[in-house]
């Protein structure tokens, strides 16, 4: 289960990269953008990486 759901949001994030980048409108690449970085926010989640480095 965790490994499909790992591969549909790789698709998502690199769908919604080429979208960013395809689009000519300035407000959709932006909304592209923002479900880029949800997507790659979810892909750190499923490999349980910290997105800060916590120094003590």
């Amino acid at each position: 289960m965790e490994l499909a759901l790992f591969f549909v949001t790789a698709v998502i994030a690199v769908v919604g990269a080429l979208m960013m980048l395809l689009s000519r409108n300035a407000v959709h690449s932006a909304l592209y953008l923002l479900l880029n970085f949800g997507a790659i926010a979810v892909l750190y989640l499923l490999l349980n990486s910290p997105f800060l480095l916590q120094c003590n």
